[in-house]
């Protein structure tokens, strides 16, 4: 039964939809299907905190989101990767809630803090920034959650930022986790170049080969030079 009325709701959510985006547009749709997120993220826990503003960091405004069931649990700021913010998937991290209160931060090349810079950055800023970001935002966490220590997830280039986090202030946090840790920035940045050159090579993609020799390999200074080379790679 709990299964029939789970598929009928859906139904009965599809068909508003439908009915949305005829009557009202797109802009109609995106509200009822935000509406619908945000009733299934909602936080009723009375000991709860749901909570997401721009924060003042060294290199600009950046979004936070703050959201956990229990004040006291412990805190757990995420340090996304490259692509996508880990705040656009709250939803996927909701277990987690009940047991730490999960920090979203939106670094200032992604999401709402790129959109807030109107879309753009100095290139020319590297890891550090990006590590002073972070090391402020846990300073402000600390004294927002009132907590004397933060843990730490970062994944995938998130973790290099991460990490690097922990070395330099290891007063700060009380756990560091890494996934799709990034261990040899230097070494991959190699191993991709070889993989475009092998496939320039193969007489397909003269252009490609031309302006890969003209870059020769990593590595590049300053560093934002190999977003270049990246946006040169054949689909």
């Amino acid at each position: 039964m709990g299964t029939l009325k789970t598929w009928l709701r859906r139904g009965a959510i599809g068909v508003a939809a439908a009915a949305i985006a005829g009557g009202g547009g797109a802009a109609a749709t995106r509200a009822f299907f935000q509406h619908q997120t945000a009733e299934r993220l909602r936080i009723d826990a009375k000991d709860g905190i749901q909570d997401s503003a721009f924060v003042k960091l060294p290199s600009g405004e950046q979004w936070v989101v703050i959201r956990g069931e229990n004040i006291a649990n412990p805190v757990l700021l995420v340090v996304h990767g490259g692509g996508m913010p880990t705040s656009l998937f709250a939803e996927d991290y909701k277990s987690w809630e009940k047991d730490f209160t999960v920090v979203h931060w939106d670094r200032r090349d992604h999401g709402k803090s790129l959109a807030r810079a109107g879309g753009k950055i100095d290139p020319n800023q590297g890891v550090d920034s990006f590590v002073a970001d972070g090391l402020a935002l846990t300073e402000h966490l600390k004294t927002r959650l009132h907590k004397p220590r933060i843990a730490l997830l970062g994944w995938s280039w998130g973790s290099r930022v991460a990490l690097t986090m922990a070395h330099q202030r290891p007063d700060l946090f009380s756990v560091y986790v890494g996934t799709g840790q990034a261990v040899d920035n230097s070494a991959r940045d190699r191993h991709v170049y070889d993989h475009m050159l092998a496939v320039a090579q193969t007489g397909k993609h003269p252009e490609l080969l031309a302006k890969l020799t003209a870059f020769g390999p990593p590595p590049y200074d300053p560093p934002s030079r190999w977003k270049e080379i990246d946006a040169l790679e054949p689909i």
